[in-house]
């Protein structure tokens, strides 16, 4: 008799400890799928990276990308972009993987935005990215627009060399350094034009520090400024006519 009742006073503990051990193991599970549900869907390290599985070249040390921000010619950007990976051969994926690396501003929001396994090949991913951006180049401007392109009142003439060699990096058909520096040279105000005539051949930065000088000439007065004196003719004209009507005016009167 005492050997049956430890046996089942045993068999009990048993059963004690095991449905202990399946309700702790259920309440784990619970507070296991309560913290789970609090986490934010699409944030694996599979679902933010295009290509998880590709491992670069050993010893590969990536280059220096020029970063593109969503203005300018995004065709341009995917060739310099190519050229900078000429190391990795022709593996597409790798290509694709480290494309964000590129981009920064505007052209980075969107390629966050996008879904990156929807793009198989390196194609498709340059297509998107040419129908996002490739607005920049259907409104470029002209070499017409560049030649009127015009010194605002309000900048200095730095300022102004800066916007309009920006403007005309964006011309199409493009523009070489040789046209550019002829085209500025036509846009500007005869004070401006009739010198840097003189120095045509010299480089860019050359010419715009010459129109600098100019600048700092009209303003202390020791280069006469055309605008200004064109603009005090005209009101002094404009002037004597109002007298003139005036004189005529009493005479008829009188």
């Amino acid at each position: 008799m005492t050997h049956n009742y430890h046996e089942s006073e045993s068999s009990q503990k048993d059963i004690l400890i095991k449905n202990l051990t399946e309700k702790l193991d259920s309440l784990a599970n619970r507070v296991q799928h309560v913290e789970g549900s609090k986490r934010i869907r699409g944030l694996n390290y599979e679902d933010l990276c295009m290509h998880p599985d590709i491992e670069l070249p050993e010893g590969y040390k990536l280059p220096k990308f020029e970063l593109f921000n969503g203005m300018g010619d995004p065709k341009a950007h995917l060739r310099m972009y190519c050229d900078k990976l000429v190391g990795i051969g022709r593996d597409e994926r790798t290509l694709m993987k480290l494309f964000m690396r590129s981009l920064t501003g505007e052209a980075l929001s969107w390629y966050i935005e996008q879904d990156p396994r929807k793009w198989v090949e390196w194609v498709d991913m340059a297509t998107d990215f040419m129908n996002r951006f490739g607005f920049n180049i259907e409104n470029a401007p002209d070499w017409f627009y560049i030649q009127n392109l015009k010194k605002k009142p309000s900048e200095s003439f730095r300022e102004y060399a800066i916007r309009w060699r920006s403007e005309a990096a964006r011309a199409r058909p493009p523009m070489e350094e040789s046209q550019m520096k002829d085209y500025f040279i036509c846009a500007q105000e005869p004070q401006y034009y009739d010198r840097m005539m003189l120095v045509a051949e010299k480089s860019f930065a050359e010419i715009i520090r010459l129109g600098e000088r100019i600048e700092e000439g009209i303003r202390n007065g020791t280069i006469i400024n055309l605008e200004a004196l064109q603009a005090t003719n005209k009101a002094l004209q404009s002037s004597g006519m109002s007298e003139n009507r005036k004189k005529t005016g009493t005479v008829m009167m009188a």
